[in-house]
């Protein structure tokens, strides 16, 4: 799966899920936890092969939990026009200089 490109990545998960609504059961391991977060009913969050909880995604793929078992800053971004969260990394006290006067554009 990490193999792929995006594209095959989301049909292939798009097939899985429609494989799902049919009734058949299916268990995937996603290290791509926006992929997670748009496919998946629940997750098992683990750390060093340890579980840190299985439930909903939703209770699962929280800031807090994902830094306890990546040792990684998240935000959980909701308010999107995707109509789902999207998980963003990100490295407190850390900005590329670069981009500091950066605006958004928008794109027709």
């Amino acid at each position: 799966f990490p193999s792929h490109d995006m594209f095959h990545q989301q049909n292939l998960l798009s097939f899985v899920r429609q494989q799902t609504q049919r009734g058949l059961g299916v268990i995937a391991i996603l290290h791509d936890l926006n992929w997670a977060l748009q496919y998946a009913d629940k997750v098992l969050l683990l750390q060093q092969g340890q579980s840190l909880g299985f439930g909903k995604t939703l209770d699962m793929l929280t800031p807090n939990l994902i830094k306890k078992a990546f040792q990684i800053d998240v935000q959980l971004v909701s308010q999107t026009s995707l109509g789902f969260p999207i998980i963003v990394p990100y490295q407190p006290n850390f900005f590329n200089q670069s981009i500091k006067q950066w605006q958004p554009q928008h794109f027709h």
